[in-house]
């Protein structure tokens, strides 16, 4: 439940309870009457404590004058007990209390809800439950049916024909836990409880307030039904918005861009630092990349291999590292959040000489991928964009530090990484072992992605920014 709806079913019941949620009927009779046939009632139920006990006029102006809050003039104030007759349940050995539902059990109900399933019932019908010992004391439960209230459970049966969900949600809103003693084990006696003041309507509003906290309870469940959905939607739509931006189907194509086949040649004249940086594909080679390329592609792209487009892939650094918030940054598996950098969740460690890890300081761009971890999590990126100028972070352990050649727009391919496609590339290559999965530098390399040209890349960056702020924001107000 979101603290949105928690909040907006504790505002329905205040309303409720204060005479503001259904207009007044002058035509209702009003509760003073509704408490005087309670009290005739009250004489017939033999198993009522203190059953002689009334509230005489002059109790019933102190209840006036100490009201928590104004209630309508056809309401009354009364007590707990005036309108409900409360007791404790019965003790049940734990040993005998089932976890699972068999057949001829019983609900078993304690002080904070559902507890298992017994053989015997205590009660049947429909009665609120008040929690009655621990720091959950106060709790509201509704039992319905043959069920069995233990000791640390308050039923609480109800007069005259006052509606049991009408008592349920009233309890609900006057916060009990307010009235308990104790500091280190919490309770609430039933003499205590019974003097709690109840602001009671008309029978009829009565009827009517609990016909509309149950329309409004529904509608908010569906509320949040729909946020589950909706929430299901947006990833899906975060997913199929990436998908039409690695097929050229996001942003239009603009004639007058540099085609990527250009950009794919004056990569490798820059990349003089790469490994096997003489290797090229020829015309041949290209031609079978796009007759095995896995979806077609604008003509103005390429299918090009990871290899072709990065200046390196390493692993990081082994190094003793917590996460004590002193020393260097590192990065760990956790680090990576979302397809960024989450830095709360940095590991530190002493490093004096940095002169030896010079190899491993991260640079603006540089893409964070798991390659140790568990199945799901392999492949997950981040990119790093620096805080502050000068800013020194070191590439931890079980993550490979993908270094994107400068001429490309980094940020396009963290989206190609975070991508279903490329996430169904890397699978066949993912060896599992026991508790963890990897994925190695050399299967990586030879990945098939698309490649669009220059100015395209930065328009999708842009595009797919702006939509996941929207579907965030969404998110967010959900």
């Amino acid at each position: 439940m979101t603290q949105i709806t928690k909040n907006l079913r504790k505002k329905i019941l205040d309303l409720a309870i204060r005479g503001k949620l259904v207009p007044q009927d002058p035509n209702d009779e009003p509760a003073s009457a509704l408490l005087q046939r309670i009290k005739s009632t009250q004489m017939t139920q033999m198993k009522r404590i203190n059953a002689d006990k009334k509230i005489s006029d002059n109790q019933s102006n102190q209840c006036h004058l100490c009201a928590p809050f104004e209630i309508p003039e056809s309401w009354e104030w009364c007590r707990l007990n005036d309108i409900a007759f409360l007791k404790a349940g019965f003790f049940v050995k734990a040993e005998d209390i089932k976890n699972e539902y068999q057949e001829n059990l019983f609900p078993c109900y304690g002080g904070n809800g559902l507890r298992g399933y017994v053989e015997t019932f205590t009660h049947d019908g429909l009665y609120s439950l008040i929690g009655r010992q621990g720091a959950l004391c106060g709790n509201i439960n509704l039992a319905k049916g043959k069920f069995h209230a233990t000791e640390h459970a308050i039923v609480t049966s109800l007069y005259c024909d006052i509606d049991s969900l009408w008592m349920f949600y009233t309890l609900k809103a006057l916060n009990l836990n307010q009235y308990s003693i104790g500091a280190a084990q919490p309770g609430l006696s039933v003499e205590r409880i019974n003097k709690v003041l109840i602001p009671l309507p008309p029978l009829p509003e009565l009827n009517r307030i609990v016909s509309v906290i149950e329309s409004a309870f529904a509608l908010i469940d569906e509320i949040e039904a729909n946020k589950l959905s909706l929430s299901q939607f947006i990833k899906q739509a975060k997913s199929k918005v990436l998908d039409l931006a690695i097929r050229g189907k996001l942003v239009p194509q603009d004639p007058n861009d540099e085609p990527a086949s250009v950009l794919l040649q004056r990569m490798k004249s820059t990349q003089a630092k790469r490994i096997n940086a003489d290797k090229e594909i020829s015309e041949n080679q290209s031609n079978q990349c796009h007759l095995c390329a896995p979806f077609e592609i604008p003509e103005s792209w390429e299918w090009v291999k990871l290899e072709d487009i990065v200046l390196s892939i390493k692993n990081g650094a082994t190094i003793k590292q917590d996460k004590t918030a002193t020393g260097l940054p590192i990065t760990r598996i956790e680090t990576i959040s979302n397809g960024t950098v989450d830095y709360d969740r940095m590991g530190y460690a002493n490093i004096f000489d940095i002169s030896n890890h010079v190899s491993y300081i991260l640079k603006e761009n540089d893409i964070l991928m798991s390659h140790i971890n568990s199945p799901i999590h392999v492949g997950k990126t981040a990119i790093y964009k620096p805080r502050e100028k000068n800013e020194t972070i070191i590439h931890g352990m079980n993550l490979l530090c993908i270094r994107i050649c400068e001429i490309l727009n980094a940020d396009f391919v963290n989206y190609i990484f975070n991508s279903q496609f490329f996430r169904d590339a890397i699978s066949p290559y993912i060896k599992n072992a026991v508790n963890q999965a990897s994925i190695n530098i050399g299967n990586l390399n030879s990945i098939k992605l698309p490649l669009p040209p220059l100015p395209e890349q930065h328009r999708i960056v842009q595009k797919i920014e702006a939509i996941f702020q929207t579907l965030d924001k969404i998110q967010n107000n959900l």
